[in-house]
């Protein structure tokens, strides 16, 4: 039996992608810690390819889980690239990760988002369920109740110092939470610059955060 080469299978991964799949099945191999979702898409979809749904499912939590970067707690790849993460996600059937995704986008340009084969590539049934998650949160802010704020304070008599009883919100606020119909958006408004005083200011302050407790109860949002 001597001269004779051992057994050999092609594979059309490459040894970054290989290493990282085998890390999840050799018991002394450490798992990598992917800071590239680059790698973390071909070890995902290399992991589909060889029926390793387990492993799918660990893969695809990657997606939307914090990462360690140098040291310092880094966003998720679903927060740094959503529209991508969802294409990839709602092209594994990785539901929950979609989700997060989809949501994720919220706080993007579609317009300019950055290119991507996954993103390329998606079905139009997927970028429409984008596309009508926006429309929804966006018919929500745009209720008619949250565009006029109450100068009345609980425990006093009198309404705001400038006169105003109601006061609508400017234009420059409503298009900063359209932009991204998000109740992160609409906590972390700065509208200082946009009411007179500090008591229309305190007034403001209130309505928005309850707008945005509002939001997260209606839409199921955990803060």
């Amino acid at each position: 039996m001597h001269g004779l080469s051992p057994p050999f299978v092609e594979v059309s991964e490459d040894a970054v992608t290989l290493e990282a799949l085998l890390s999840f099945i050799h018991p002394n191999v450490p798992r990598p810690i992917f800071n590239s979702l680059d790698i973390l898409i071909a070890t995902l979809r290399a992991a589909q390819k060889y029926a390793m749904d387990q492993i799918v499912l660990t893969l695809g939590a990657e997606l939307v889980r914090s990462r360690v970067v140098d040291g310092k707690v880094a966003p998720s790849f679903a927060e740094t690239d959503p529209l991508r993460v969802f294409a990839i996600a709602r092209d594994l059937g990785l539901q929950a990760e979609a989700q997060i995704a989809a949501v994720a986008t919220l706080n993007v340009n579609l317009h300019s988002a950055a290119a991507s084969v996954e993103v390329d590539r998606m079905p139009t049934m997927f970028y429409r369920e984008i596309l009508r998650l926006r429309k929804e949160r966006k018919d929500w802010v745009k209720a008619p109740k949250w565009w006029t704020i109450s100068m009345h304070q609980p425990g006093q008599t009198s309404h705001c110092p400038c006169g105003t009883r109601y006061r609508d919100i400017p234009d420059s606020v409503k298009q900063t939470i359209l932009k991204a119909p998000t109740s992160i958006t609409i906590r972390n408004l700065d509208f200082t610059a946009s009411f007179p005083c500090l008591r229309c200011q305190g007034a403001a302050r209130r309505h928005f955060a309850n707008m945005a407790a509002v939001y997260d109860e209606y839409f199921g949002v955990s803060v």
